[in-house]
Order: C-alpha cells, then structure tokens, then sequence
C-alpha cells in the first residue's frame, strides 16, 4: 500500500545511480525467472524495458540501455556484487530504498547462478541445474518422508457435510515432504523426552497432544543439532496439504467411505481397532505410500478452522486468528464416515485426547546447482 495519499505524490528525479540500480534489480530478477543466455550478456526483453519505462522518452531509453550495456560489461568482468552492493547502496531513500533493500539477496543468488551458468559455457558444459530432490528422505532420528509433488485439486466434497460443500480449486504451487507415518512415542521421546500418550509402546502414535504441543515439538524437532545442519524445518500440514496428500491424486473419496469395506487394511476405526491406537503403518498404505492417513488418530493441521474460499486458491493457509484449529482423518474411536478426506474436524488449540496426534511435513531447502 502506498505510504502517501493521492494528493501528495509526486514524481521523484531519476539519477543516474537510480536508473542503474532499476536496471540491476530488473536484470537479477529477469535472471530469477530463468530467462538464460539472452540475459547473460545483458539483454532485456521489449516488454520488460517497456512495463519499466513505458513513460520515458527515446532519448532518455537510449541513454539507459547504454548504462545498461556498461553496466552488465562491468559485471560480467566479475565486478557483480560489488556493482549491485554499491547501486544498491546509492539507490532513492525512503519507500524505495526499502525495495532495493528486499531484492539484495535475490539479486546476487542470481549472480552467482550467472557466473555458474557463464563458467559452463566458457567450458563447452551445459549450464548448471537444480539438483533433484529426492523421492524419499529419511531424517537423523530415522523418520521416514515421502516428496509430494506440486499440483492442483478440487478441495471438499459436494456430497459432504455442510462446511465441506463449497468445493474449490486448490493449487499446491511447491513440493513438500510428508511423514509415511504419523508421530510415535519413540519419535516423542527422541526428541524432547514428552508422551503424554494413553499408550505408551514406541511404535504407537504420540497422543494426547494438545495443537500447542504438536507445534512445539515441530520446532524442537528443527532444533536438533543434525536437523538445523541439514536446513530443515518441520512444521504441521495445512489443512489443503493433508486432503492432497490424502486423496493421493484421487478425485473421489476412498472405499472406506462405505462402513462394509474391509475396514482393517484401510484404517483403524470404532469397529477393528478395539478401543485403542495401533502401531503406525499396519493398514495399507495410500497411492503416495502415506500410512494412517485415516484413521488411528486425527491428526493437527497447522489452519484456523473457518468456512472455505469460494473461489480458486493457491497455498492457503486458513484465517491469521480464531478459535479452533483444524484436526483431520478421523481416528481408532470413530466410525468410518468420520475418515474422509474431505471432512473436517475442529477443536481448541488447548484441547487434548488420546484420539488426536500429527504428522510432520517439510519444506525442501533451497536446491543446490549441479553441472548438467
């Protein structure tokens, strides 16, 4: 939002460090969306000069496409960060300094990808790529995740209760990894020493949790020496990557949805699990290799409960405030109805029950460049 009203605003005088720095941070960003070679040697394309400077003169366009040309000379020369640090440093004050400011650290990870992808090319090589993330990941403590891929979905369900009949389009616009199981006693005690399970063998599911407790642990979780070294930050599912990883590509709810499916490979539920959890990954499994999804224990998502978008979404993350926090998959008390993927469960955050537990999902770190 702009800082002045209408009234008050005015042009401010472009100088020379003004224009180099624009022109630096539109060519790093240019470089960000991966516009190649063509940037490497310092061109920009007529629509990108024009949605900059649509505004300027011919004259004053030349004379900035010749600073531009000087400008990328100079830093092909391997001057590049000390160039971008010293017009950023010089750039307007104010509100836009700020920009430059953000776009510091976006503009010399480009850089150095550039000077990769310029080294490459001197060599014969072909330019560097992101290296590829592994299918399976298996953590210090030995948990197991599996990579779920980016990907849309029609979220809710039209013959579901009410707060699930407002179906919406949901893009999950990033990787993540999800746990194969949920969170056991032997993970608990691992890394924080806390079980408040009802049971306590280590091959159950870590229960009684309160939301609070589940998110604790997600950042106890992160602050374990071998897992902060290795980049990773754990966190609970939002509520639109527990149905995705659930329904596992699949536009329908499963079987377990009819309470005459053979419910003990598909979940744990008030008929087969004898009124208590059972040891995470006995049940099958679902297309993603994701065991207990339903079933077992309802599992925190990291949302507010509130009523769904009407319209298309990417990455929701649920309202900033409220008084419920979402819960998922029903569990080992509950009738089969309860287990699918699309029905919503809430409680209060403070809430604890030897019903409810979590799963872990995790971010990928930033991919490294390998040679191609």
């Amino acid at each position: 939002m702009d800082r002045l009203p209408q009234a008050e605003r005015r042009e401010e005088p472009v100088t020379p460090w003004r224009r180099t720095a624009l022109l630096i941070v539109a060519g790093g960003l240019a470089l960000i969306a991966g516009s190649g070679a063509a940037v490497v040697v310092g061109r920009l394309t007529d629509a990108a000069w024009s949605s900059l400077h649509a505004e300027r003169t011919t004259a004053a366009v030349g004379q900035l496409e010749r600073e531009r040309r000087e400008r990328f000379a100079e830093l092909a020369d391997g001057k590049r960060e000390q160039a971008a640090r010293t017009a950023l440093a010089r750039s307007a004050v104010g509100d836009e300094r700020s920009v430059w400011e953000q776009a510091e650290d976006s503009l010399l990870t480009a850089i150095q990808r550039e000077k990769a992808a310029l080294a490459s090319l001197e060599d014969g090589q072909a330019p560097p790529q992101p290296a590829a993330l592994p299918r399976e990941l298996v953590n210090s403590l030995g948990m197991r995740f599996v990579l779920i891929s980016a990907g849309s979905f029609e979220m809710g369900s039209r013959d579901g209760l009410q707060d699930e009949q407002v179906t919406h389009q949901v893009t999950i616009s990033q990787p993540f990894y999800v746990g194969v199981h949920e969170v056991t006693n032997a993970d608990g005690k691992a890394v924080d020493g806390f079980v408040p399970s009802r049971w306590k063998d280590d091959s159950l599911p870590l229960e009684s949790v309160t939301w609070d407790e589940a998110a604790g642990f997600c950042d106890a979780l992160s602050a374990v020496p071998a897992e902060r070294a290795a980049g990773r930050a754990y966190r609970l599912p939002t509520e639109a990557e527990w149905e995705y990883a659930c329904r596992a590509g699949s536009a329908v709810s499963p079987s377990v949805d009819n309470e005459d499916a053979p419910l003990r490979d598909a979940a744990w539920d008030d008929r087969n699990a004898q009124g208590q959890t059972h040891p995470v990954g006995q049940t099958q499994p679902n297309a993603w290799g994701l065991y207990d999804m339903r079933g077992n224990v309802w599992e925190w998502c990291s949302d507010w409960y509130a009523a769904y978008p009407a319209g298309s979404v990417r990455d929701p993350q649920g309202p900033s405030t409220g008084a419920f926090r979402v819960c998922r998959g029903g569990s080992w008390a509950y009738p089969a109805r309860f287990h699918r993927p699309t029905l919503r469960g809430w409680r209060k955050p403070t809430a604890r029950g030897a019903s409810f537990g979590f799963r872990l999902v995790l971010s990928p770190p930033e991919p490294a460049v390998t040679g191609g």
